[in-house]
């Protein structure tokens, strides 16, 4: 049947389609995944390392935060979505961070890298510093952290030791010989620098040799040894004094009496400790 009123529509068609319970409430709120807006690695003593961030959420506090890689553990938030985390031991390389917030979504993961720069020699020597082929190595190496550096010696000297906290290092050995040595310096990541030096040894001499006759046939003689390191070493006297010697003292002077009744022509001359031989520095007995 037809209506009389041509514009007539049913109820029904002039109802708008009511929302399910569930499509109300997703209209009104969606959650957010977390994200992290910043995530560093800081290298410490030793080998440790701190690992810090903060982390952007509705519910910023007690987010879970888990690293993975060179570092393995697992963290939460404080209320301000910050964290921190320090561990010992650990190996270089790249740590990769995820958060996990309360409606467990994830966040997207970011890295840090834990790295360290090489230690490096600076100003590396080596001295005759005592008796009997004594010798120093010292030196100075820069680091992001140069306390307690190891430093290995190797060659002619075979020895080790360790930086201060400001990075010197000294280390007293004996060597078998002249010539070039290996210096190694590893740090606590077993990054490490070389480098050579070589030891060297001036030929020693006698200076200022004065003779004194102290009585009859009895005469003193005395003078100065140069050396690297004079004390100790033998001065050796030949012509008419041959097979007489004499110890250095701890001034590097020398003196000793000797008989000569006839007198003559007499010389001296002092070996090092590495053998190295002076002149001969020739003299009278009156």
């Amino acid at each position: 049947m037809w209506s009389v009123f041509p514009n007539y529509k049913p109820r029904s068609a002039l109802r708008k389609p009511r929302l399910g319970r569930f499509e109300r409430l997703e209209s009104r709120w969606c959650p957010a995944a977390p994200t992290i807006t910043s995530f560093v690695a800081d290298v410490g003593p030793g080998r440790s390392v701190t690992l810090t961030g903060q982390v952007s959420d509705e519910n910023p506090g007690m987010v879970m935060v888990q690293f993975t890689g060179a570092v393995s553990a697992t963290v939460y938030t404080n209320s301000q979505g910050q964290f921190t985390y320090s561990t010992q031991n650990v190996q270089l390389g790249t740590v990769t961070a995820k958060a996990r917030d309360m409606q467990m979504l994830w966040s997207q993961p970011v890295t840090a890298d834990i790295t360290s720069n090489p230690p490096v020699f600076q100003n590396v020597t080596v001295v005759e510093s005592g008796p009997n082929r004594q010798v120093t190595i010292s030196g100075h190496i820069t680091d992001e952290d140069p306390g307690e550096l190891w430093v290995v010696v190797t060659g002619r000297v075979n020895a080790y030791g360790n930086t201060d906290e400001n990075g010197n290092f000294s280390i007293t050995s004996t060597s078998s010989e002249l010539g070039e040595i290996t210096v190694t310096v590893l740090d606590p990541w077993a990054l490490e620098d070389v480098t050579t030096v070589t030891i060297t040894s001036n030929a020693p001499s006698i200076s200022n040799l004065t003779v004194t006759q102290e009585s009859l046939d009895y005469y003193l003689i005395q003078g100065t040894v140069n050396d690297e390191f004079a004390p100790g070493l033998t001065v050796f006297f030949g012509g008419v004094l041959q097979g007489e010697s004499i110890t250095v003292n701890s001034q590097g002077i020398f003196q000793i009496t000797v008989y000569a009744p006839d007198g003559g022509e007499a010389n001296a001359y002092v070996y090092d400790w590495w053998g190295i031989q002076s002149e001969l520095v020739w003299f009278t007995i009156p």
